[in-house]
């Protein structure tokens, strides 16, 4: 993770941080291949299922990013991401303008489509993501799309996933403090 300090340690419940810091993928791995580039304060995915990940583990947190995908193209934005576990580890938030998938863009995929295309193709939009306890919402352009719970994963690192062309201009995140 990407903070603004001298310390280490991870930040203050409901503190916003970034993630991408608009210059590198510091404080992010990749699986599946290393074809992610930063220029103009962008972060391009280019290829097929490309997996960044945050080395950080999250809980209970919501993420924000701010993304646009070319048609045919996708993306997913991972909570609670294992590492190794490729598509089948964590909750994925379909970011999609491929007509072919069974989800498009705000839906979780496995759990609840999304069957409308909710925004135009290669146009910048806000997806939000979050996980508290077993309860997932997500959110595009500030409207909910999917509200599903699961309790098959609890915790793990924020990942993105490019199949095609991403671009990602904004991405944070923000830990929530929730009654256990």
């Amino acid at each position: 993770i990407i903070t603004h300090g001298d310390n280490n340690s991870p930040p203050a419940s409901d503190q916003v941080v970034d993630l991408f810091d608009g210059k590198s993928l510091l404080g992010w791995e990749s699986e599946g291949g290393d074809d992610w580039t930063v220029q103009d304060g962008i972060l391009t995915g280019r290829g097929n299922t490309l997996l960044v990940y945050t080395k950080e583990e999250f809980e209970d947190v919501r993420v924000t990013v701010e993304c646009r995908v070319p048609a045919g193209s996708s993306s997913g934005l991972f909570l609670r991401h294992e590492f190794g576990s490729g598509r089948d580890g964590g909750y994925e938030a379909q970011i999609s303008s491929n007509h072919l998938h069974s989800t498009m863009t705000g839906g979780i995929f496995g759990l609840q489509d999304v069957k409308a295309q909710l925004v135009p193709h290669n146009v910048w939009f806000t997806l939000e993501f979050e996980a508290v306890g077993e309860r997932l919402k997500v959110s595009v352009n500030g409207q909910t799309t999917v509200v599903a719970t699961s309790d098959e994963f609890s915790s793990g690192h924020v990942a993105i996933q490019s199949v095609g062309t991403t671009h990602i201009r904004k991405l944070q995140a923000q830990r929530i403090s929730s009654a256990k």
